[in-house]
């Protein structure tokens, strides 16, 4: 008697996602608005990166001050300092509301329904030379949201949790 075929997840050992179409979706947005030269924009919605990202490994979706400032300290790279990341927390409109809970930063990270992909923006273009030296913020949060997910949050279940209840959270 032969043995039926194993499922496919049963002949596969366990694996990780490799990428959130949420957080992408998100960096991409943002990138597209450095493309487009809307600078401002993109600083201000860079800025909640840090809250999304402890809010996505907290199971009740909260983040704070203090957790923002050592989420920066963790991972942007090149270090900007302590003092220029409470700047960042207070100049962010989630640490200005008075919340735990980043509402309109994670509502800004739900999956967008989009009917084809958009390519994504050439960020080392000549065009953007310029928008490079002044929109250091907006990358240096962008490049830490990317080692954030690649190195912690792509294998932590409590954000798998929360990216999947808010890509259902229409």
């Amino acid at each position: 008697m032969t043995r039926p075929a194993p499922f496919a997840s049963d002949a596969r050992p366990a694996q990780y996602p490799a990428r959130s179409k949420m957080l992408d979706m998100y960096t991409v947005d943002i990138s597209r608005m450095l493309a487009e030269g809307r600078g401002n924009s993109a600083e201000e919605a860079a800025l909640a990166i840090p809250h999304v990202a402890i809010a996505l490994a907290d199971a009740a979706l909260q983040s704070s001050r203090s957790m923002y400032q050592e989420w920066c300290e963790r991972w942007v790279q090149p270090d900007f300092g302590a003092g220029t990341y409470g700047d960042w927390c207070l100049r962010n409109k989630e640490c200005s509301n008075g919340t735990d809970v980043p509402f309109s930063a994670l509502r800004a990270l739900r999956l967008q329904r989009r009917a084809r992909e958009l390519p994504v923006p050439d960020l080392n273009s000549d065009a953007l030379v310029t928008v490079r030296a002044s929109q250091a913020v907006t990358l240096a949060l962008l490049g830490a949201v990317c080692r954030w997910y690649e190195q912690e949050g792509r294998y932590d279940a409590v954000v798998q949790t929360n990216l999947a209840r808010l890509g259902v959270l229409r």
